[in-house]
């Protein structure tokens, strides 16, 4: 129950969506969130009422920007899967749809530098915090 009440309250925080590109099938949603700190591969669920009320979905963090003034913007890139799919209607968020962040969810990378080899095995959209 206080996972459930937590998440809540950090989803309620100030979110502001400053940026949307289309291009192609590829939306780019650009968010301002107060207090909001991540690192690498990490991850967020973005939850849009306009498109649906109850659906969370989880999007890699593919760019961060930490500004001299405190503030973190973060970027997410979602492909549309076609008509009727969530990610389809996603292309009608604007600068001021409501947005819901939770996160960031997920454990950076491990350092990399500790070991003689390193593989990497990844694919589709998850390859995206590997990059």
């Amino acid at each position: 129950v206080f996972d459930i009440c937590l998440r809540y309250y950090r989803a309620t925080k100030a979110t502001i969506v400053t940026k949307v590109t289309v291009i192609n099938n590829i939306t780019k949603v650009t968010i301002n969130k107060e207090g909001f700190d991540a690192k690498p591969g990490q991850w967020v669920s973005l939850k849009v009422p306009e498109i649906s009320f109850h659906e969370w979905h989880p999007f890699s963090i593919s760019s961060l920007d930490r500004e001299l003034d405190g503030t973190t913007t973060f970027s997410v890139h979602i492909k549309d899967m076609g008509m009727g799919q969530w990610t389809n209607m996603a292309k009608t968020i604007t600068n001021v749809t409501n947005v819901q962040v939770q996160g960031p969810w997920g454990v950076p990378m491990a350092p990399i530098d500790s070991s003689p080899t390193v593989y990497f095995c990844a694919g589709g959209v998850g390859i995206t915090p590997v990059l």
